[in-house]
């Protein structure tokens, strides 16, 4: 099996809001023009600014290529622009959320629990996301 299926019926459960407590991934995938990243995720977390979900290459400010985090509402980054949708997500339900992005219009899309929240357009337009990454 490659390492993809192996995680596909892989459940991360971190107890308590901690930026000492994360799964880190090493890709090794091409540069990417568009992507869909889909998480679930539950928090009544009012306090962290810390992500749910990124995909890093490098490090610094300018490491977080994507990246999901539900501080107060969801919001959400690609490249070094961020955006704040709010949507209210810290409500300790359980959400299924998905971010959609493209480079050609720069139009990125977030969909909470199936229904489109919000979308954004001229984000980071023409450019790439750099390959593999954590």
């Amino acid at each position: 099996t490659t390492p993809s299926q192996r995680l596909t019926t892989k459940v991360l459960n971190f107890p308590a809001p901690s930026s000492q407590n994360y799964a880190l991934l090493k890709t090794n995938m091409p540069s990417l023009t568009e992507f869909t990243v889909c998480a679930w995720a539950q928090s009544n977390d009012k306090d962290s600014k810390g992500y749910f979900f990124s995909l890093a290459t490098g490090k610094g400010d300018d490491a977080n290529q994507i990246a999901l985090s539900a501080l107060n509402s969801l919001n959400v980054a690609v490249k070094s622009s961020f955006q704040q949708t709010s949507i209210p997500l810290n409500d300790g339900g359980w959400h299924y959320v998905c971010m959609t992005w493209e480079n050609g219009s720069g139009e990125l899309n977030v969909y909470v629990d199936g229904a489109l929240g919000k979308t954004f357009t001229g984000i980071a337009t023409g450019q790439n996301i750099p390959g593999s990454g954590t």
